[in-house]
């Protein structure tokens, strides 16, 4: 495969079934966490080794981006798309090996929460009101709670559900009081 700022018109339609596929792939992993199902690991395996060797033939992640921006369900295009940077930037980092497979799983996993989110709250237009908001930020807990019940998830997938709300400075939420 070429780097995608180089793929020929006839290859393109290719590169974004693939990422139609893969995205079918992750919607179907979150909605067996909102059945209370646990997720198959090693279809999360799959989908980060499949990501890092499509890196190594250097396709372009902003060329996987584009293709999503149609997208209206938020939550799968938004969790795709922070697998895409997220792995982009690892890699281009010096992650590798098995520090960049935990990466994978748990930029793919972060969200898996909102799947425990009422969907009339996840989808509402306009302004949450204060307790649709505290219910949205139940997800971070909700995740983390979920994927430690699934045996083989790295913890580094559990940290990151947990605490991709948490800013720099200790703000955000779960707040965590001591």
């Amino acid at each position: 495969i070429q780097p995608a700022s180089q793929v020929s018109q006839e290859e393109y339609p290719e590169l974004l079934a693939l990422t139609a596929s893969e995205l079918d792939e992750l919607k179907e992993m979150y909605f067996s966490a909102k059945k209370h199902r646990k997720i198959d690991v090693r279809g999360v395996d799959d989908m980060v080794k499949g990501f890092i060797k499509g890196f190594r033939q250097e396709i372009n992640p902003l060329a996987l981006l584009s293709s999503l921006k149609s997208s209206n369900e938020y939550t799968f295009t938004h969790v795709r798309n922070v697998y895409i940077l997220t792995m982009y930037q690892a890699e281009h980092f010096g992650f590798s090996g098995k520090h960049l497979h935990q990466l994978g799983v748990a930029s793919l996993l972060h969200d898996v929460g909102k799947m425990f989110i009422p969907d009339e709250i996840l989808s509402k237009p306009g302004m949450l009101t204060p307790a649709e908001r505290r219910t949205i930020e139940t997800h971070t807990v909700k995740g983390a709670r979920y994927l430690m019940g699934i045996e083989g998830i790295p913890k580094l997938a559990i940290l990151s559900a947990l605490e991709h709300h948490k800013k720099f400075d200790g703000s955000g939420y779960p707040s965590i009081k001591g």
